[in-house]
C-alpha cells in the first residue's frame, strides 16, 4: 500500500484534494489538526492516505508470503505510529482502526473485480499451460479495459483476449476443375490415418464431393487394410503408393477428382532421414495443403521439438488430436502462435466422421480456458 500525507487549510479541502489525486479507492488512514511552520503557526487539516496498487502491478502478488495480509499491517501501523511531524505542533485525533479500513473480502462495489479476481484467472491459464509470455498479453487487454470490467464479464473479456490470439483457417471443400491434393503428416500414433478417413468422409457427404485416398502408409502393419475396409464401405476410391514408381499413375486415375487425401508414414521428429524419405515421395504429387498433426496430450517440449522438426514439409496448418484424451489444451495456442500456423481441424474421438470439428478462435478459447470440449 502506497502511503502519502495530504494538508489544507479545511477538512473539505483536505478530502477533495486526495479525491482529485487519488480517486475515490483511497482509504484515509489517520487525520489530525498540525500547525505549519511560518511564523503564523497557521492550523491546518493533516491526511494520511493510503492506496491499493494498480493492475499493472499485479506480478508483484507472487512476490508477497501466502500469508500476507495488508490490512492487519495497516491496523499495526495505525496502532503504533502517531504520524506526528516533528516540525510541528500537533493535536493528535484519535483513529479507529475498525472504523477507518473497509471490512475484509467486502467491496463497497459487490460487482468490481480485486487483484483476488485477477489473480484466479492468471491460475486457470496457468493450469492450462498458457505460456507465460501469452498470459502477460492478456492482463495487458484487461489493464487496457479495466474501466469496463466487473465480476460479471471478466471471463467473457479473457475469451475475446484468448480468441483474439488464435488464428484459423479452412479447407476449400468447392469442385474443382482439377484433382486438389491434401496430406497430414506427423509423427507415429496421432491419428493421422483416422484423421484422412474423417475429411474424406465428410467431404463427400456433406459437400458432396467426389473424394479419393492415397495411401503411403505401407510400413505399419494392418493400415492400408484399415482404409480397404473404409473406402469399401463408404464407396470412396483408394490407391496405394509403394513407392515413387507408383506415383504416376495414381495422378493420372485420380485426375478428374475433386479432392484427394494422401495418407502418409508416422514417423519420428528425430529421424531426419526418413522425414526426407516421406517429402521426396509426396513431393512427386501436387500437393496443394499440409496438415501437420499432433496429439493434444503431447507435452509443450515435444510439441515445439515436432513442429520444429517437421518444418521440412512447410505445413500449412496444424490438426490437434484426441481432445478427448487431453486435460490442458493451451499448447495449442502455444503452438500456434510461436509457429505462425493457423489450426484447421480439432479432433476428439474414433467416430468417423462424426469426431472431427473444423477450427474456430472463440471455440478454441473456452475450450482452452475451460479445460473442456463442451
Amino acid at each position: 500500500m502506497k502511503i502519502k500525507k495530504i494538508t489544507a487549510p479545511t477538512l473539505k479541502e483536505a478530502t477533495l484534494l486526495v479525491k482529485e489525486e487519488f480517486g475515490s479507492d483511497a482509504i484515509i488512514l489517520g487525520s489530525k489538526v498540525v500547525e505549519s511552520n511560518d511564523k503564523y503557526h497557521t492550523k491546518l487539516f493533516e491526511l494520511t492516505v493510503g492506496m491499493e496498487p494498480d493492475l499493472q502491478e499485479l506480478e508483484e502478488i507472487d512476490e508477497k508470503p501466502e500469508n500476507y495480509d495488508p490490512y492487519e499491517e495497516v491496523s499495526k501501523r495505525l496502532k503504533t505510529e502517531s504520524f506526528t511531524n516533528t516540525q510541528t505542533k500537533s493535536e493528535e485525533i484519535t483513529i479507529d482502526p475498525a472504523k477507518v479500513l473497509p471490512k475484509k473480502n467486502i467491496s463497497l462495489d459487490p460487482y468490481k473485480i480485486t487483484k483476488q479476481d485477477i489473480k484466479e484467472v492468471i491460475d486457470v491459464l496457468k493450469y492450462n499451460e498458457v505460456d507465460s509470455n501469452i498470459i502477460k498479453v492478456i492482463m495487458d487487454q484487461l489493464q487496457k479495459n479495466k474501466k469496463l470490467l466487473n465480476k460479471n464479464n471478466l471471463e467473457k473479456h479473457v475469451l475475446v483476449g484468448l480468441s483474439s490470439l488464435i488464428n484459423t483457417t479452412k479447407l476449400n471443400v468447392s469442385k474443382n476443375k482439377k484433382a486438389k491434393y491434401v496430406t497430414v503428416v506427423g509423427p507415429t500414433g496421432v491419428g493421422k490415418t483416422t484423421c484422412i478417413a474423417k475429411l474424406a468422409a465428410i467431404t463427400k457427404i456433406l459437400h458432396g464431393l467426389d473424394v479419393g485416398i492415397v495411401s503411403i502408409d505401407t510400413y505399419r502393419l494392418g493400415a492400408i487394410d484399415q482404409l480397404k475396409i473404409f473406402s469399401e464401405i463408404s464407396e470412396i476410391d483408394l490407391l496405394v503408393a509403394y513407392d515413387k514408381s507408383d506415383v504416376p499413375e495414381i495422378i493420372k486415375k485420380f485426375k478428374n477428382k475433386d479432392l484427394v487425401f494422401v495418407d502418409t508414414v508416422g514417423r519420428s521428429q528425430k529421424n531426419s532421414e526418413e522425414l526426407n524419405n516421406i517429402k521426396d515421395l509426396i513431393s512427386m504429387m501436387p500437393i496443394e495443403q499440409v496438415y501437420l498433426a499432433m496429439n493434444t496430450s503431447t507435452s509443450k517440449k515435444a510439441m515445439f521439438d515436432i513442429a520444429e522438426r517437421f518444418k521440412v514439409f512447410n505445413y500449412d496448418a496444424l490438426i490437434f488430436t484426441k481432445l478427448d484424451e487431453g486435460i490442458a489444451f493451451g499448447n495449442m495456442l502455444n503452438v500456434s502462435l510461436n509457429f505462425a500456423t493457423p489450426i484447421v481441424y480439432l479432433t476428439n474421438g474414433q467416430t468417423i466422421p462424426d469426431d472431427i470439428i473444423a477450427a474456430e478462435s472463440d471455440m478454441i478459447a473456452k475450450i482452452i480456458y475451460s479445460g473442456k470440449l463442451n
